[in-house]
């Protein structure tokens, strides 16, 4: 097994890496996810995946072969690829975002963890909140500030829940 610094440094390092691969494509200048959105290719590739509004866990992997490669296996296997890493750390790495995926399609914001409104909010809104890291989707105006869930969009070490820490704002009639 991997000494902490050889675990550590790749797996802080696959995010950076993975994403703007992910999101830009050779000689592409539109992102992975918001291609699957393009109308001529979102009812063949990737509706299935939105089928739920309001996304369950097992939802996260729910999806078309092409867009599995595509959207799932290949942000995931080209960090450990491209820095040749240690089979151990790429198992990590797999577990970590099998968990972090399950957890951001789940709805349910729980404490100590990373937070699903997001993604929640993406699947609300289906052309908005792309991308896991909020860089690209300020860079391409598709991120939701302003919004409740980008206000509860925050790792929560209460055990009390999000909603009643920021609850919405009921309007009078």
């Amino acid at each position: 097994i991997p000494s902490y610094p050889i675990l550590s440094y790749p797996i802080l390092s696959y995010p950076i890496i993975s994403h703007p691969i992910l999101s830009y494509p050779i000689c592409a200048c539109i992102p992975i996810c918001r291609l699957l959105h393009h109308p001529k290719l979102y009812a063949r590739f990737h509706k299935k995946h939105h089928e739920w509004t309001a996304p369950i866990g097992a939802e996260s992997i729910y999806c078309t072969v092409i867009e599995m490669v595509v959207s799932n296996l290949a942000p995931v296997a080209i960090g450990p690829f491209i820095m040749r890493s240690h089979l151990f750390v790429s198992w990590v790495w797999s577990a970590t975002v099998l968990l972090s995926t399950t957890i951001s399609h789940s709805g349910y914001h729980l404490p100590f963890l990373a937070s699903p409104e997001g993604h929640d909010y993406h699947h609300k809104k289906f052309n908005k909140q792309f991308g896991n890291l909020g860089i690209l989707n300020l860079l391409h105006e598709t991120d939701f500030e302003g919004t409740i869930e980008a206000e509860r969009n925050f790792t929560s070490f209460s055990l009390v829940p999000v909603k009643e820490i920021i609850p919405e704002v009921k309007k009078d009639k």
